[in-house]
């Protein structure tokens, strides 16, 4: 194909022109005044929201109030097929070699890492002053995930892949916390500067003056908070374009050279002969911009194909608040006067009025913005309201100049409506205060220009109506609700939906949690927190999440956050099932760093697992350990591990061997009691600092005074099991030695015996004789310990063993009835026990023919001093009377009288 060469004096001129616009472009945005959409401190290697906005100021590329100075492409790449200045890259960029990620182990792995860096900021940044610092952490951090999940979806794929729905959530949500930063940073600057503005607007001259357009609409954004927001939102979702544009890469066509419609003009200087690819219909005589629409013909096909990508091209452009590129790439493809009709709507000010300049300064400023800014902007209005011309052209001109329908046309998605009607928003406020303020005469607009001004309110009502299906299911999404709210500023209505958005179980449901627990920690921050039950349901829920994960650092920290009630109970759940010693180490040292109760959470811990249901399994008849018996066992550590918590220790371990007790675990109670180190009483009392009372200690009991009373009674319930246990492990190993390790007599041999084997016999009995007395004595002597065991249980002193030290529930504070549960169990545990240990100590003494002191038994028993007869049932006396009779009776054979004394003849 030929093509024919450029008109270089026509672009010449037409250079010249559009960069008499470009420098007056320039003077119109620059300006002093710091964004507040720009990071507030220096974050090196961090592109967090200093690229939400190229300028500085509120509108930089819109209204003309601020922005750094607008600088055309020069290096562009005279290629055939025209591509953006950074698309080649993009393009180029294609991963090479490695091996092929698997889709969703790394993907998740990259994703959970959010929770632990989303703490970290947290962390770094403590205080409520640098609450601004953690957002620009959370955006970061979200945009270093997007572009790792990004760069493993190319891996996977090998090529340059759309942004997926598993990456979509992550990008909202960055979306959402530029919005934070950018709206809830101008809301609190504007209230602390507020009143000083006031002082300063009393002390400051009326100008003598008529504003200028630039001027009164700085005024505009300086006093009127819902303008300068609707703005930052403007400014918002153009950045939030432009960064998915650039993640997107678009070969786009539109023509060879830098010469504007090139087909069309080669065929029309070539008009007497053939030329191969002519058009296949009649075109336009003439090339100026506005022949296809005088003629009504069209360009040559190939012309009007690059025309329709250009003109999409440039709307996309200007929808993601890239003006000068969109301009820049007009003039690239020789379209200088499309470039030029963009600059209309630019507001008129003339410097040189300007107090600031001295005498001295004699040079006159060029005049900024265009004079005819209102005749522009009616005649902008009517290339969009043309329906010939294309859909993107008008679309174009309706972004500059607020014509809505035109706009909502080409919407595609939530955030494209959103920004439509926000774009025409701000365009009728400014265009009202403009015409209000000055003294000038503007050309009327068309009515219907008015009609469409409306509130923030009225703006997403009109959204939730459209008639595209899919943005109204966009504006039912979560992130798109929070944003809603956001911007309207209605933080009670975004508790009510977070409330019922926790309910919900979808797929990225941790990771939303992450993020709304998130928003709330922030929303508490800046002191805009309502309806605080439901915040703290969140964060409930999401606790919950993390519990999941076992990352004890994680929990503790976002259990700090909620009620002290909360905290007790969720960081409890959590240690519940936590039975490794390193983890337990672990997650203790979590709680400390968080400043949890750790005592009343590892009491809670104990209590939890002590008071579990038992299986659906059958009871074990042979009384032997279960898993949960271990468990419960194994919990007493949490209150061990602290030597302040042993008193707490004692009472925990009371309770749940008077648990194994009532059912016949006698192996468990030991190694429960055995769970308490042996120096814990006398640590108890170096921490109280009192002193043992062992006058009522005749075998080795300690009773302690001048305590507390509940752990007065914890300790005496404690020495009490410990009597009990003792007398049990006696009482087993003289039933071990009394019937398994007395010596067998040596069976003398039947018939005629051989001399020698009459000599080893005899040497055998000899021998089992020193034995049996050696038995004898060692029977004797536990005997003696056995008994004095199993006595200590029965004359235990202060009341008797298991009684009721006389602690009260109004004394201990008890609200859930604690220690009358606890009355009732040791009231029962003795009464099943004592009725035993009588026993017990019958059949050793029985057993060893102290037949009187088995007789004596019912003395103990029936005497005032102990009571003991208290906890017999009819059923256990009837048993007790008839082992007693039993020994009377062996007296009887002995010659005595049924109480021991001698028979005299």
């Amino acid at each position: 194909m030929e093509f024919s060469p450029r008109i270089s004096s026509t672009v010449k001129k037409t250079n010249a022109d559009l960069e008499k616009s470009a420098r007056l472009l320039d003077d119109a945005l620059s300006s002093t005044g710091k964004s507040l959409l720009r990071v507030s401190r220096n974050i090196p290697q961090r592109r967090v929201l200093g690229s939400l906005r190229r300028g500085d100021g509120y509108g930089s590329d819109r209204y003309g109030t601020g922005g750094t100075p607008s600088k055309f492409l020069h290096n562009i790449h005279d290629i055939s097929v025209t591509v953006g200045p950074d698309e080649l890259s993009k393009l180029l960029h294609v991963s090479r070699g490695g091996a092929l990620l698997t889709e969703q182990e790394p993907w998740k792995n990259a994703v959970d890492k959010l929770y632990v860096e989303f703490l970290e900021s947290l962390q770094s940044h403590g205080t409520e002053q640098q609450v601004f610092d953690i957002v620009v952490d959370f955006i970061q951090t979200c945009s270093d995930r997007l572009d790792l999940l990004r760069d493993m979806e190319k891996k996977i794929s090998q090529k340059v892949v759309p942004l997926s729905h598993r990456e979509e959530w992550l990008e909202n949500e960055r979306n959402t916390w530029r919005l934070v930063y950018c709206l809830y940073q101008d809301r609190i600057n504007s209230q602390l500067l507020s009143a000083q503005e006031q002082l300063n607007e009393e002390a400051m001259d009326i100008p003598l003056r008529q504003q200028s357009e630039k001027e009164i609409v700085q005024r505009l954004y300086k006093e009127d908070n819902m303008t300068r927001e609707c703005q930052l939102v403007i400014d918002w979702l153009e950045q939030n374009a432009s960064d998915q544009s650039r993640e997107e890469a678009r070969l786009k066509h539109f023509t060879d050279k830098t010469i504007a419609w090139e087909n069309t003009l080669h065929q029309l200087q070539n008009q007497s002969t053939n030329i191969p690819y002519g058009s296949s219909r009649p075109i336009v005589s003439t090339l100026d911009p506005d022949a296809p629409l005088r003629e009504g013909k069209p360009l040559h096909d190939i012309d009007m194909e690059d025309e329709s990508r250009l003109v999409k091209e440039v709307f996309v452009q200007i929808r993601c608040g890239q003006l000068e590129e969109a301009q820049m790439l007009c003039m690239h493809t020789g379209q200088e006067w499309r470039a030029a009709a963009l600059e209309g709507w630019r507001l008129h000010h003339d410097p040189n009025y300007e107090t600031a300049r001295g005498i001295d300064e004699v040079d006159k400023l060029p005049i900024e913005g265009n004079p005819n800014r209102d005749i522009w902007k009616l005649m902008a209005w009517r290339m969009a309201e043309d329906k010939r011309m294309p859909v993107y052209t008008r679309a174009t001109f309706a972004a500059l100049c607020g014509h809505l329908s035109a706009l909502v046309d080409v919407c595609q998605s939530w955030e494209d409506l959103l920004w439509a009607h926000f774009r025409v928003l701000v365009d009728i406020r400014v265009e009202k205060e403009i015409r209000e303020s000055s003294i000038r005469h503007y050309v009327d607009l068309p009515d219907v220009y008015w009609q469409n001004e409306m509130d923030i309110e009225e703006v997403f009502s009109e959204m939730a109506a459209s008639k595209d299906t899919r943005i109204r299911n966009d504006a039912l999404k979560m992130a798109h609700k929070v944003q809603q709210y956001l911007i309207m500023d209605q933080v009670g209505a975004l508790m009510d939906e977070m409330e019922q958005w926790i309910k919900l179980n979808t797929e990225q449901k941790p990771q939303s949690l992450r993020f709304l627990s998130h928003l709330v920690l922030f929303l508490r921050l800046i002191g805009r927190a309502e309806k605080d039950h439901i915040g703290d349901a969140v964060l409930r829920a999401y606790v919950k999440e993390l519990m999941q994960m076992r990352e004890p650092h994680l929990v503790a920290h976002y259990v700090a956050t909620l009620p002290q009630e909360d905290q007790v109970m969720l960081y409890a759940e959590f240690l519940t099932d936590i039975t490794e010693s390193g983890e337990r180490e672990l997650a203790l040292a979590a709680a400390e760093d968080a400043d949890l109760d750790i005592e009343t959470i590892t009491k809670t811990v104990v209590e939890n697992i002590r008071n579990q249901e038992p299986g659906t399994e059958l009871p074990d008849l042979q009384a032997e350990l279960t898993a949960e018996d271990n468990a419960k066992v194994s919990a007493l550590d949490w209150v061990v591990y602290y030597p302040s918590q042993r008193a707490e220790a004692v009472w925990q371990a009371n309770a749940l061997i008077c648990h194994f007790l009532a059912v016949g675990k006698l192996e468990a109670a030991r190694k429960t009691f055995n769970k308490i180190p042996v120096d814990s009483i006398d640590l108890i009392m170096k921490q109280y600092r009192v002193v043992a009372d062992e006058s009522l200690n005749p075998e080795g009991l300690t009773v302690t005074r001048n305590l507390p009373t509940r752990i007065s009674s914890s300790i005496r319930e404690y020495l009490c099991y410990k009597a009990y246990l003792d007398a049990q492990e006696g009482f087993s190993d003289w039933f071990q030695h009394y019937h398994h390790a007395k010596p067998s007599a040596p069976k003398l041999p039947t018939g005629e015996i051989p001399f020698t084997e009459r000599v080893a016999y005899d040497h055998r009995h000899n021998q089992y004789k020193t034995e049996l007395e050696r038995w004898k004595m060692a029977m004797q002597q536990q005997t003696k310990t056995v008994k004095s065991q199993l006595y200590n249980i029965l004359t235990f002193p202060e009341g008797g063993w298991l009684v009721d030290s006389g602690i009260s529930e109004t004394e201990d504070g008890d609200m859930n009835g604690e220690v009358s549960r606890h009355r009732k169990q040791m009231d029962d545990l003795r009464q099943l026990c004592i009725p035993k240990v009588v026993l017990l100590l019958h059949t050793v003494m029985h057993e060893m023919g102290e037949y009187t002191e088995c007789v004596e038994l019912g003395n103990l028993i029936a005497c005032e001093q102990h009571k003991l007869y208290k906890v017999f049932t009819k059923v256990n006396l009837c048993e007790l009377l008839g082992r007693i009779s039993e020994s009377s009776l062996a007296l009887l054979d002995q010659k005595r009288d049924p109480w021991g004394h001698p028979v005299s003849s």
